[in-house]
């Protein structure tokens, strides 16, 4: 007699609360979990190994890792119907909790004129800077790197690196937060016309070094420090 596969879902899902009530690993139940994850060092170890080796057959094969039928789509790991379904689902899944006035991502209570919450706003706005949210609100917390305000801060990234690939960095060319003032000095430094604007000024005036001082601040700023 086949068995009933919702049913051996339920069971499962409810074993893994239980044990996560528990404060234990929810795939041995033995052992307790790692600092913010719900598997103990051994399971999140082989689980990852399986995980791997499953990607590494379809990759050899060639084939769908979520139908494992129909090709997958140049530099995916997924066919198009699969990618267009996962799409699709996730569209719904966020309509509904926005529906409801929670947070898009996660569904909890969103910030104030918001539609995420605190959490998924740190973890998007890290995403796309390159960066981890532990790095992220690290930077944050040290404040602006030129005036150590911690008001409005932006992070600030070499455009020289990635413009043309990602526009708010890659997370290697991150060079720390600056506050809005001094952000936009830093990208008024960086624009081409800068070194010309200042041959200007400095044709206007007698003995001015202005030229030779903000090429130099200039030389100096586009390093990144956190290489």
């Amino acid at each position: 007699m086949p068995r009933d596969e919702e049913k051996h879902r339920r069971y499962n899902r409810d074993k893994r609360k239980t044990r996560a009530a528990q404060g234990l690993c929810t795939e041995c139940g033995d052992s307790p979990p790692v600092e913010g994850r719900k598997l103990c060092s051994a399971c999140a170890s082989w689980k990852n190994d399986v995980a791997l080796a499953r990607l590494a057959a379809f990759k050899e094969k060639n084939i769908c890792r979520k139908c494992q039928a129909a090709p997958p789509e140049l530099g995916k790991q997924s066919c198009t119907l699969c990618l267009r379904a996962d799409a699709d689902r996730m569209t719904a899944k966020r309509n509904a909790f926005l529906g409801q006035g929670l947070c898009g991502t996660c569904g909890k209570h969103p910030l104030v004129n918001k539609s995420v919450c605190e959490h998924c706003l740190v973890a998007q706005t890290a995403r796309s800077h390159g960066l981890t949210p532990e790095v992220y609100l690290a930077l944050l917390e040290a404040g602006c790197t030129i005036c150590g305000s911690r008001e409005d801060l932006h992070v600030d990234h070499d455009h020289a690196c990635c413009n043309n690939r990602r526009k708010n960095g890659c997370g290697k060319c991150v060079r720390g937060a600056l506050c809005r003032t001094h952000n936009t000095h830093a990208g008024w430094l960086e624009h081409p016309d800068t070194v010309k604007m200042l041959e200007y000024l400095a044709s206007t005036r007698s003995s001015c070094d202005l030229v030779a001082l903000f090429a130099a601040v200039h030389d100096a700023y586009r390093p990144n420090p956190l290489r």
